[in-house]
């Protein structure tokens, strides 16, 4: 069984059979309160023109130029990530074979992975992936758009995609997770995360640079996840501490199906 995080400050999304994971300490209704009236988003400002540019040619520059700094954004309140990856990490076998999609500078998260298992990180910035093979040089790293790039069917036993998919037109989501569904053993599992603000798409300046961003509200990602055929075994909203800025996401733990062995993944044994 996956462990009960200890410690949280989540916010109990209360969804299925999750609901008993979090005691919430902040209640839902109080974070949709807070997301409305005060916008809380990472951008500074919105870009008008960003000279004709695809979404992932403004994210892969971007980060080229901020990987540094993106990397001193979590302050002294730690970000929720690697309480959720512990938990995938507790049911993995060892030298399972695991994507992690937006791996960015490699810490922690591809770091941790890589410990005890065939990791393999793909960022879409040249400057991560460079900072990444420096930091993690027993892990696989690739530079690549996550829309092209592709994997054997059924040849990965996880996936962890944090702070990736809100960097895709929201219109894509749905044949991104169906494309990672496809990668994905039986059984294997999904762990993401993703903005919970209701944004069709937008450019605006964050870290000083140009950024883009689309995402759907909560819900709806909630429904592009089971309909890309994931069974999600937990999820939450948790507002995270970025800098100065506080931004509300969405995580969700799934698996593929059929489940895997019985009792393995019941959040409430």
């Amino acid at each position: 069984m996956i462990p009960k995080p200890s410690g949280s400050t989540s916010v109990n999304a209360g969804m299925g059979s999750a609901s008993g994971w979090y005691r919430p300490l902040i209640e839902a209704s109080e974070v949709r309160g807070r997301l409305r009236d005060k916008r809380v988003r990472k951008i500074d400002a919105v870009v008008s023109s960003s000279a004709g540019r695809e979404p992932h040619e403004i994210v892969a520059s971007g980060y080229d130029v901020v990987a540094e700094d993106y990397a001193k954004l979590e302050g002294a309140v730690e970000w929720p990530r690697m309480r959720w990856l512990h938990n995938v990490l507790a049911v993995l076998t060892p030298g399972s074979r695991v994507l992690d999609i937006g791996c960015g500078s490699g810490i922690p998260a591809t770091r941790e992975i890589a410990k005890e298992h065939d990791v393999v990180g793909v960022d879409v910035s040249a400057r991560q992936i460079e900072l990444a093979r420096h930091n993690v040089p027993g892990a696989e790293f690739v530079q690549a758009d996550i829309e092209t790039l592709d994997f054997p069917q059924a040849s990965l036993d996880a996936v962890v995609a944090f702070y990736v998919l809100d960097h895709l037109p929201r219109e894509r989501h749905a044949s991104v997770l169906e494309r990672i569904h496809a990668w994905l053993k039986p059984g294997g599992l999904l762990l993401l995360t993703v903005e919970t603000e209701d944004e069709p798409g937008v450019t605006g300046r964050w870290l000083g640079v140009e950024m883009f961003f689309s995402c759907f509200d909560a819900d709806t990602t909630r429904r592009l996840i089971r309909n890309a055929g994931f069974e999600i075994v937990n999820d939450a909203v948790e507002i995270q501490i970025e800098g100065d800025k506080e931004v509300s996401y969405l995580w969700a733990l799934g698996h593929t199906t059929p489940r895997a062995p019985a009792g393995s993944l019941n959040p409430d044994q």
